[in-house]
């Protein structure tokens, strides 16, 4: 099942949740933290034998409110998670767009939770388990996801995740608690078809070398997007002048809206796309999650569109001039318009039809 959707830009509301406490022991959360954050930090230096040096592989930290799901859906005890249904619409409300990892059962001889030392012994069983594909497999070419037999190591060194938060709990063989699962939750997802896990540089030495969330400045009116057509991909697209700020509107809009219902895979007429005289651009973005959080998308998506610059490039006498248009609910609006306007900056969607 596909879902498309239509985005468009403006501002957003804040919004304050309630504070959530974490209960998972403290030792096993930095078990789980010291694990990823040893294996990534491997990575962006080069270190991890068929992967890095990565640029921006940022380093993970827990989330109380992803523990607090994981435990919610390590409950109902399945032993997949394709199994588990409603996750991702269910963490937009939260924490944004959280999906999950895998999940890993093992016998437990007491038929009881798990002492610390056994429950520390199931942990590093699991990681270790999570972590094997990353030993047995190579990424595709520009730091692709390569599949399905790759999913666990992609979520640990998927260079866009920043929080993870994973619980445990004991599942009933015939009424009696004698199986234990595992289950961790992470704020991207990185085991999409052609997600670019992290892209090939030098690793963030300081804080201010890391780039890609906010605070990033306008790589293409700055001069600093990375252009496959300058310097043999190592030089930087030219500085763009006139470079506008974006603004919302809603006939186009509608336009998108409309055309995004119709949940075609391709591009619109040109026809179609009229408006004041003028024919508005067109963006289209799709993925098969069909309860994928919007705002999370709207990254993917735009973050995927800008990639085509590092992956193609323009030639120095490029002229842009872009008009963006996008929508949806404020938040998808603001998340469209920071995202854009800071690439105009860096980002999945059950199929995104956006007008540039």
């Amino acid at each position: 099942m596909r879902l498309m959707i239509a985005l468009l830009a403006v501002a957003t509301a804040a919004y304050a949740a309630p504070p959530v406490k974490c209960v998972l022991d403290k030792g096993i959360q930095e078990q789980i933290l010291n694990f990823h954050n040893q294996k990534r930090e491997r990575v962006a230096k080069g270190l991890e034998g068929n992967f890095g040096p990565a640029k921006n592989m940022y380093k993970l930290k827990w989330s109380c409110r992803l523990e607090r799901l994981a435990k919610k859906y390590s409950q109902q005890c399945l032993d997949r998670t394709d199994k588990f249904m409603g996750l991702g619409s269910y963490g937009a409300s939260l924490v944004r767009a959280l999906q999950f990892c895998y999940w890993k059962f093992r016998y437990i001889n007491s038929g009881f939770s798990p002492n610390p030392k056994e429950a520390k012994d199931f942990v590093k069983l699991a990681l270790d388990e999570w972590w094997k594909p990353a030993q047995q497999h190579y990424l595709r070419p520009d730091n692709r996801y390569p599949g399905p037999h790759f999913a666990t190591a992609a979520n640990i060194i998927n260079s866009e995740t920043t929080q993870v938060g994973c619980s445990y709990s004991d599942c009933p063989i015939f009424g009696k608690p004698e199986k234990l699962g595992i289950l961790c939750l992470y704020d991207d997802i990185g085991y999409l078809e052609d997600r670019v896990l992290y892209d090939s540089g030098d690793y963030c030495k300081k804080n201010k070398d890391c780039t890609t969330y906010r605070g990033s400045k306008s790589l293409v009116a700055s001069g600093e997007a990375e252009d496959k057509l300058i310097k043999n991909g190592k030089g930087f697209a030219p500085k763009a002048a006139n470079m506008r700020k974006l603004e919302y509107d809603c006939k186009l809009e509608e336009m998108a809206e409309k055309y995004a219902r119709a949940c075609v895979d391709e591009h619109s007429s040109k026809e179609s796309r009229m408006i004041s005289g003028e024919e508005a651009g067109e963006n289209i973005f799709t993925i098969s999650v069909y309860d994928a959080d919007y705002i999370k998308a709207a990254e993917w998506a735009t973050r995927a569109w800008f990639r085509e610059l590092k992956d193609h490039g323009v030639d120095d006498g490029t002229n842009n001039i872009c008009r963006v248009r996008n929508g949806m609910t404020d938040k998808i609006r603001n998340t469209f318009l920071d995202l854009h306007n800071d690439i105009r900056k860096d980002a999945d969607a059950n199929n995104f039809s956006s007008r540039i």
